[in-house]
């Protein structure tokens, strides 16, 4: 697994619902917000079906690679200025920077790049969090967190500079 094949199994998980693609689709191309609002309810449904089917076709070292890649795109969007435009609370960013990586790379990209592109109050609770839970279902141990780095809030230490 690497960050190719991450990219890929986000999409295959929207592609797996043909109409609900074409509404992310939609939504990344005019970035309304109202469509982004409803897409947040589409993944938590539909869209996180596929997903964990998908995560639950992995094996193990391809699982742990993939959560790994995860928490590493989570790190590299907890930032303040991305912060300001997505939620105001530290659960909420986490949940609103999931909804980011899994509306895809294309999203991902154009976030991380324009902060001001965000939409608030659009979160993924279950993205974040369901691989870990399906790993341990899957082959009977926790999953060791946080190696490389952590998904909570402030942990990007360069990205919430100390206030004076």
């Amino acid at each position: 697994m690497d960050e190719a094949l991450f990219w890929q199994l986000i999409e295959a998980s929207w592609t797996d619902s043909p109409e609900d693609n074409e509404d992310r689709i939609d939504a990344l191309e005019t970035n309304d917000e109202d469509e982004l609002l409803e897409l947040a309810d589409t993944m938590s449904d539909v869209i996180m079906h596929n997903y964990r089917r998908r995560l639950g076709e992995l094996d193990k070292p391809s699982m742990a690679a993939f959560l790994r890649i995860l928490e590493v795109k989570m790190y590299e969007l907890d930032r303040k200025e991305i912060h300001d435009h997505l939620d105001g609370s530290d659960d909420g960013f986490v949940y609103a920077r999931g909804f980011v990586i899994f509306m895809g790379e294309e999203y991902f990209n154009k976030i991380n790049e324009d902060p001001s592109q965000g939409t608030f109050d659009t979160r993924c609770e279950e993205f974040v969090f369901e691989g870990y839970s399906i790993y341990e279902e899957k082959f009977e141990e926790p999953f060791e967190r946080y190696q490389v780095c952590s998904v909570e809030t402030g942990s990007n230490k360069e990205g919430w500079p100390k206030e004076l």
